[in-house]
């Protein structure tokens, strides 16, 4: 077998990864620590740091203990040394927020589009309006750390292409190159569900934080996943491959939009669920309802019994879920979309179906909680596209180096 080896350019951006990495972890390390830690020379180390430092990505705040000699100068990451962007690209609309390597947001714009656009055309929206938020924030493009892009559809991660997005009526369409090109910053796209899969590792609760195996699972209009597998957003060959909405539930349940039979997603997405609590509505001579928030404050109410409606959907989400585990043994599951506004109603019934149909040795241990990043998990998302790639060494962390 053929022996892979780093180039030093490499090896040196997976140092400063790692050093970085460490101080931004322990919150505060010395010098000496990190030479404990890493293995590197202590010469090595130093001349990292003081990269760092010069980068605004590290500061040296204050003194630590001594254990003989003078006490040790502390470090600290600067989440504020680098900024990031990312945008939700959508058909009405472009959303932008401009973030700190934390994912604290500093600036927030959008954009409004018209569905007559061609690709052309909302490809100068997307730069006009990142021009814009660049300006009106006063971040300079030195600081920019990169550009994340979420897009509805199916992304070639070989070659950054959107293959094929039915909300925006794009095929075969090249949106990264020309914005890295326009701000000399790497850009990155990924769709809608593996960007939300990112914001619950980076932004989302401590438990998502804390875990290199998780599984986000949204549902909403349409059903989707994304995995995160050993620190790393699972892939396939070329697509995500994560089609979770379209797995068999019911060899005879009803039609699905896909053309299939008994698909989960038609059986529990977002319109399923107020279909069917339509039609108990109807069955009490009451006025429809159209959104996730008017079923939730008719359960505040109590103006139908919708108990049966929802122990039947959580059955659904604990089938799914007891699937996902036996597949993926997560230590962790999310649910997003129309479960985290619901999550108190129907969360008990989901856990005891998923772990009573997921194998005994797969659910050990597995936590399962809904969403709490809520309607920004899109825009954080894209911007964790960035930051993860930042924090493994794969981005310039030198901003010389694209200058």
């Amino acid at each position: 077998m053929k022996k892979i080896t780093l180039q030093h350019s490499d090896l040196s951006k997976v140092n400063r990864a790692t050093i970085l990495n460490f101080i931004k972890t322990h919150k505060q390390m010395s010098r000496a620590d990190l030479v404990k830690k890493t293995k590197l020379t202590g010469p090595s180390v130093s001349r990292i740091v003081q990269s760092l430092i010069n980068e605004g990505l590290v500061s040296e705040s204050g003194v630590g203990e001594s254990i003989g000699g003078r006490k040790p100068i502390l470090l600290t990451f600067r989440p504020e040394g680098r900024m990031v962007m990312g945008l939700d690209i959508r058909p009405q609309s472009i959303y932008g927020i401009i973030c700190n390597l934390d994912g604290d947001i500093a600036y927030e714009g959008d954009l409004p589009l018209n569905m007559r656009m061609t690709a052309d055309e909302v490809i100068e929206s997307i730069i006009d309006l990142a021009e814009s938020m660049l300006r009106k924030s006063k971040t300079s493009r030195r600081r920019l750390a990169g550009i994340g892009l979420s897009v509805p559809g199916l992304i070639d991660h070989q070659t950054q292409k959107v293959r094929f997005s039915p909300p925006m009526g794009w095929r075969n369409l090249s949106i990264q190159q020309p914005i890295s090109e326009y701000f000399g910053v790497p850009v990155v796209v990924d769709n809608t569900v593996e960007v939300m899969t990112l914001a619950e590792k980076y932004m989302g609760s401590d438990v998502s934080q804390g875990t290199n195996n998780l599984v986000y699972l949204y549902f909403g209009p349409g059903i989707g996943a994304g995995i995160i597998n050993n620190g790393t957003l699972f892939r396939g060959s070329r697509y995500t491959g994560m089609e979770f909405g379209h797995m068999t539930i019911d060899l005879h349940g009803p039609k699905c939009r896909c053309g299939n039979s008994g698909c989960l997603e038609a059986m529990a997405s977002e319109k399923v669920l107020i279909d069917k609590v339509n039609r108990a509505l109807a069955d009490q001579d009451l006025p429809k309802v159209q959104t996730i928030e008017e079923v939730a404050l008719l359960i505040k109410e109590q103006k139908v019994d919708l108990r049966p409606v929802l122990t039947e959907m959580a059955t659904y989400l604990g089938v799914g879920i007891a699937n996902m585990i036996n597949l993926f043994n997560p230590d962790v599951v999310v649910l997003g979309g129309w479960p985290s506004a619901l999550s108190a109603h129907i969360m008990e019934e989901t856990r005891r179906v998923a772990l009573n149909r997921s194998l005994e040795g797969m659910s050990e241990g597995v936590q399962m909680l809904t969403s709490q990043i809520g309607e920004r998990s899109v825009v954080l998302g894209a911007a964790s596209l960035i930051i993860q790639l930042f924090f493994k060494g794969e981005l310039a962390l030198n901003v010389q180096e694209r200058m």
